[in-house]
Protein backbone atom coordinates (compact mmCIF):
# COMPACT_ATOMS: atom_id res chain seq x y z
CA UNK A 1 0.00 0.00 0.00
CA UNK A 2 2.59 2.56 0.67
CA UNK A 3 4.81 1.27 -2.17
CA UNK A 4 2.62 2.84 -4.30
CA UNK A 5 1.48 5.99 -3.25
CA UNK A 6 3.33 9.00 -4.38
CA UNK A 7 3.73 11.77 -2.65
CA UNK A 8 2.16 14.94 -4.23
CA UNK A 9 2.77 17.66 -1.35
CA UNK A 10 5.57 19.86 -1.53
CA UNK A 11 7.83 19.70 1.92
CA UNK A 12 9.97 17.32 3.96
CA UNK A 13 9.53 14.78 5.83
CA UNK A 14 11.17 14.32 8.83
CA UNK A 15 12.42 10.62 9.66
CA UNK A 16 11.54 10.08 13.60
CA UNK A 17 8.41 12.53 13.26
CA UNK A 18 5.29 10.52 14.36
CA UNK A 19 2.91 13.38 13.85
CA UNK A 20 3.02 16.36 11.57
CA UNK A 21 1.06 19.04 10.71
CA UNK A 22 -0.73 19.34 7.03
CA UNK A 23 -3.87 20.72 4.92
CA UNK A 24 -6.98 19.02 5.75
CA UNK A 25 -7.81 19.35 2.01
CA UNK A 26 -4.65 18.01 0.34
CA UNK A 27 -5.45 15.58 -1.48
CA UNK A 28 -2.56 13.20 -0.55
CA UNK A 29 -3.02 13.23 3.27
CA UNK A 30 -6.32 12.76 2.41
CA UNK A 31 -5.57 9.49 0.35
CA UNK A 32 -3.66 8.75 3.16
CA UNK A 33 -6.27 9.17 6.04
CA UNK A 34 -8.87 7.24 3.90
CA UNK A 35 -6.50 3.93 3.83
CA UNK A 36 -5.43 4.38 7.03
CA UNK A 37 -2.36 5.30 7.01
CA UNK A 38 -2.44 9.02 8.59
CA UNK A 39 -5.22 9.64 11.34
CA UNK A 40 -5.95 13.32 12.31
CA UNK A 41 -4.21 13.58 16.28
CA UNK A 42 -7.11 16.37 16.92
CA UNK A 43 -8.74 18.93 15.46
CA UNK A 44 -6.77 21.62 16.92
CA UNK A 45 -5.04 23.48 13.96
CA UNK A 46 -6.11 26.07 11.24
CA UNK A 47 -5.57 27.00 8.04
CA UNK A 48 -1.80 28.25 8.38
CA UNK A 49 -0.06 25.79 10.74
CA UNK A 50 -2.16 22.64 9.77
CA UNK A 51 -3.83 20.12 11.56
CA UNK A 52 -1.46 17.52 14.05
CA UNK A 53 -1.96 14.27 11.78
CA UNK A 54 -0.06 10.79 13.30
CA UNK A 55 1.35 8.45 11.40
CA UNK A 56 0.02 4.52 12.27
CA UNK A 57 2.75 2.62 14.25
CA UNK A 58 2.82 -0.25 11.42
CA UNK A 59 3.11 2.16 8.30
CA UNK A 60 6.08 3.85 10.11
CA UNK A 61 7.74 0.70 11.10
CA UNK A 62 7.77 -0.14 7.61
CA UNK A 63 9.39 3.09 6.30
CA UNK A 64 11.60 2.67 8.77
CA UNK A 65 12.25 -0.84 7.29
CA UNK A 66 12.18 0.77 3.57
CA UNK A 67 14.15 3.83 3.90
CA UNK A 68 14.52 4.65 -0.09
CA UNK A 69 10.36 4.87 0.21
CA UNK A 70 11.15 8.74 2.03
CA UNK A 71 12.78 11.14 0.18
CA UNK A 72 16.68 12.32 1.38
CA UNK A 73 17.21 13.75 4.73
CA UNK A 74 17.77 17.33 5.36
CA UNK A 75 20.53 17.40 7.49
Amino acid sequence: MLASHEPESPGYVRREAQIGYFECRDATIMALEEKGILSRWSNGGNAAAGFPFRIQPWALEYLTDHPELLPPQLD
